[in-house]
């Protein structure tokens, strides 16, 4: 009986209703509203769908979006498709990037922020070269920096070259959801904009990385006579106040809470519980809480590892969790699991090579040639990209006299190549060498979650650890060096250093 009402809202809650249990009226009562003269019963059609998920209507909704005239019609078909994460509406969608209308282009891109596709990736480029209204482009900005990495940000940073402040504000956005110290150089220079919302959005942004500054910007800017300038700053204290919360899977959730307790200090001295937590110090925390899982990691055992695993992922202490997950659920074939945890390792970690690799080899496994030669290209640039790094040290150290210093490392560079998939152990021993211990430690830890078979790495990440204070994390490395079959000279060698750390506890 309510199949006959003849109130639009009445008929479109029914498809909703309906859609579950019978799926074919359901579409036959949005088709019949679709196709009124009435605007309103067309907006309601478009409404209902969207909590219909079915491809049929996903791909229905596409097509009507391409030629609706209704401008309050359209905005329902945006709000509808949303919703849908189906990569099959790809093809029909990316023809709305180029549409006349301003609001079907400005929809597009937001759909196509939340499918979270990066197949999109080079359309949406294009479509923002391209794009002549500022407020589309900006839109288009947003979901691409939605689609982005760390290996991206110099490509997403050169929209803030727009004048206009829309476009800015947006590209500061879509940075700070990649999320990476690289991009504070970039944002830093928006914290003076004149416009309110380029510059909350940068004090939001650079906050998240640890710079606490911005906070007396965002004071002046409650201060300040315009409505608009105060209401900026709220947004942005508010955005503030919930970002530990809301990163808590995150790196930069460590940036930030290592920088508010570097500054907790400098306020109030060495007090309990206000000491920085240096990134070692956190994979050091990691190590201890979870070293079964470490080891059986290392060692390639993933029997009955699932609930370590879990309990590890509940409250994970470091990103790298979400790497060792990948791998061994890639190694047990679970390989819906393994994608999801690779893919926040790789937003999580930058320039970790292995998660590349990791991600290459998953995708072989599942016939994704193209992806898996993707990924291994990947991996070389990051190779490419820490021993340029390593480059650009030895030539400071040259500018500073530091000669021999920059001998050395200059020898040691010359010995490596890009392609050896030691890189990080190389650049943890150079880093040891001319005393940058939290990098020495931080590659050696990353060189060691690459590849545990190599006994030098276990010994050469023991040392460091001792050095700067982690005497379990040491103890424990150098215990499973010593019972290992890596070596003789290495077991003999980590007994000696096992027997001076109890002599240095006595």
């Amino acid at each position: 009986r309510a199949t006959e009402d003849t109130n639009n809202r009445v008929l479109a809650n029914l498809a909703i209703a309906l859609g579950p249990l019978d799926p074919l009226e359901s579409l036959r009562i949005l088709t019949r509203l679709l196709n009124s003269a009435d605007k309103w019963e067309r907006a309601s059609a478009v409404y209902a769908a969207g909590f219909i998920e079915e491809t049929r209507v996903g791909g229905w909704l596409t097509t009507t979006l391409m030629y609706e005239d209704d401008e309050d019609v359209i905005r329902n078909i945006i709000a509808s498709l949303s919703r849908f994460r189906d990569p099959s509406l790809l093809e029909q969608l990316l023809k709305g990037l180029v549409h006349p209308k301003q609001i079907v282009r400005f929809g597009t891109a937001r759909i196509l922020g939340n499918v979270g596709d990066r197949a999109c990736r080079s359309a949406l480029l294009s479509a923002i070269e391209g794009e002549s209204n500022a407020g589309v482009k900006a839109e288009m900005i947003g979901a691409l920096g939605k689609l982005s990495d760390t290996s991206h940000i110099p490509q997403v940073a050169r929209f803030l070259k727009d004048g206009d402040p829309r476009v800015q504000a947006n590209t500061i956005e879509a940075l700070d959801h990649i999320g990476s110290p690289e991009i504070i150089p970039y944002v830093k220079p928006f914290i003076t904009s004149l416009d309110n919302r380029v510059k909350a959005n940068a004090a939001k942004a650079l906050w998240t990385q640890g710079t606490l500054d911005v906070v007396s910007t965002l004071a002046q800017m409650m201060d300040s006579p315009g409505e608009r300038e105060v209401l900026s700053a709220i947004y942005a204290l508010g955005e503030i106040g919930r970002s530990p919360t809301l990163a808590l899977d995150s790196h930069r959730y460590f940036l930030l809470t290592s920088a508010l307790h570097e500054r907790a200090r400098d306020l109030f001295g060495e007090e309990p519980g206000l000491v920085r937590a240096s990134e070692s110090e956190i994979i050091s925390t990691f190590l201890s809480e979870n070293w079964t899982l470490f080891e059986r990691f290392v060692m390639g055992d993933c029997k009955d590892a699932k609930e370590l695993l879990d309990k590890a992922l509940d409250k994970p202490t470091h990103p790298v969790v979400h790497f060792i997950a990948g791998e061994m659920f890639r190694r047990m074939e679970n390989f819906q699991r393994a994608g999801q945890c690779l893919a926040l390792a790789e937003e999580q970690l930058s320039r970790f090579v292995a998660v590349l690799t990791s991600q290459a080899n998953l995708h072989h496994q599942v016939g994704d040639t193209r992806g898996s030669i993707s990924y291994h290209l990947k991996a070389l640039r990051d190779r490419v990209s820490l021993v340029s790094d390593e480059v650009d040290v030895a030539l400071n150290m040259a500018k500073m006299d530091r000669l021999e210093e920059a001998t050395l490392l200059l020898r040691s560079l010359m010995d490596q190549s890009v392609s050896d998939g030691r890189v990080h152990w190389h650049v943890g021993r150079q880093a040891f060498r001319y005393g940058d211990q939290e990098k020495a430690f931080r590659h050696l830890f990353f060189a060691l979650a690459e590849d545990a078979q190599d006994g030098q790495v276990w010994h050469d990440l023991a040392v460091v650890a001792q050095r700067l204070g982690h005497v379990d994390v040491a103890r424990r490395l150098l215990t499973h060096l010593a019972e290992s079959a890596m070596g003789d000279e290495l077991a003999v060698r980590a007994r000696e250093l096992l027997g001076a750390l109890r002599e240095g506890q006595q």
